[in-house]
C-alpha cells in the first residue's frame, strides 16, 4: 500500500520512503511495523505480536523494538516530519496517532484499480494543493532572499537622508568613531552645509561613485589600519575622483602634509577652527 501524509508518502510494499520529495533510507523493519500498526487500528498492537512478525524466527529483547520505534521517530525528524507518528500505550504495545490516521485517511492512496472517480479527484487536489504551496513557499523564499541581497548591498545606516533646504554644499565626511565630530558637524549645519557620514573606506568610494559631494572630510587611522585616510585618498584618485579631500587629524606632521599634497589632497587640519577656515573657500569655488 502506499501511504500519503502532510509531506510524506510511504510505499510499504516497495519500501520506499519520501519525505519533501527527499528519498529517506529508513531500517526495513520500519516498513514491517507501520503495516501492522495501520492494519490494527483504532487498536494497539501488542509489543509480542510486533517483535514475533518482525523478528520472525530469531530471538531478541524487548529493547529491540523500543530501539526501532525510538529510531523511526528520530529519523522521521531528521528528515523533517515532524507531525504525529506512534503513540506508546504503556505496558501493552504501540499504535497509530490517532491525527495520524485521520491523515491517512483523508489523503489514502489507493491502488488504480480501486481508486473511485471521487477518490482520484481528491488526490489530485491534495497532489496540486501541495505543490502549489511548495512553489509558494518557494517564490516567498527567492523574495525574500533578493530583498535581503539587496538590503545589503544598498544599507547604510549612518548616511543621513536630508539637508539644509538652501544646502551651499554636501560634504562626506569618514571616520570610523562619527561621535568626535559632533561639535564641528553641527556647526557646519548650521551654515547650511550637508553633513553626510560613513565609517569605513568602501563605505565612502561607493557613495562617491553614487552622488556628487563637494568635499570629503577623513580621519587618519581606523581600526587597524593607520593609513585609512591617506588609502582612501589614494582610491579615490585611482578612481578618478576629483573632489577635494581634507585630513582631519590629531597631529600633522611636514611630512603627512606633503604626502596628502602629493596624493592630491587639499590639506591635512588638526583644529576645529582652522578646519572651518578651509571649507568654506572650497564649498564657494
Amino acid at each position: 500500500m502506499n501511504y500519503h501524509f502532510e509531506q510524506v508518502d510511504m510505499d510499504t510494499t516497495n519500501r520506499c520512503l519520501t519525505i519533501d520529495g527527499c528519498v529517506v533510507d529508513i531500517d526495513e523493519r520500519t516498513f514491517e511495523l507501520f503495516t501492522m500498526l495501520i492494519d490494527a487500528y483504532p487498536n494497539e498492537c501488542t509489543k509480542q505480536q510486533l517483535t514475533d512478525h518482525i523478528w520472525k524466527d530469531t530471538v531478541v529483547s524487548d529493547w529491540s523494538l523500543s530501539k526501532l520505534v525510538s529510531d523511526t521517530r528520530k529519523n522521521f525528524k531528521k528528515a523533517g516530519y515532524h507531525g504525529p507518528l506512534i503513540h506508546t500505550v504503556h505496558g501493552r504495545g504501540y499504535r497509530i496517532e490517532n491525527t495520524l490516521w485521520q491523515l491517512i485517511e483523508r489523503d489514502k492512496l489507493l491502488s488504480p484499480e480501486s481508486v473511485s472517480p471521487v477518490d482520484q479527484q481528491i488526490v489530485t487536489e491534495n497532489k496540486v494543493s501541495n505543490n502549489r504551496r511548495s512553489l509558494f513557499a518557494f517564490c516567498f523564499l527567492t523574495l525574500v532572499i533578493a530583498m535581503v541581497t539587496l538590503l545589503a548591498m544598498y544599507k547604510d545606516t549612518s548616511l543621513k537622508l536630508q539637508e539644509p533646504v538652501n544646502a551651499i554644499g554636501r560634504i562626506l565626511w569618514v571616520d570610523d568613531n562619527p561621535k568626535n565630530n559632533l561639535k564641528e558637524q553641527q556647526y557646519l549645519e548650521q551654515h547650511d552645509i550637508g553633513i553626510y557620514t560613513v565609517q569605513t573606506t568602501d563605505e565612502a568610494l561607493r557613495l562617491l561613485s553614487l552622488y556628487q559631494y563637494q568635499l570629503v572630510i577623513s580621519d587618519m587611522g581606523r581600526a587597524d589600519d593607520s593609513l585609512a585616510g591617506l588609502k582612501l585618498l589614494e582610491g579615490m584618485r585611482q578612481r578618478q575622483i576629483t573632489t577635494p579631500f581634507l585630513l582631519y587629524t590629531w597631529h600633522a606632521t611636514p611630512a603627512l602634509i606633503s604626502e596628502v599634497r602629493e596624493k592630491g589632497g587639499q590639506g591635512v587640519l588638526t583644529d576645529s577652527e582652522s578646519l572651518y577656515g578651509k571649507i568654506l573657500p572650497i564649498l564657494s569655488h
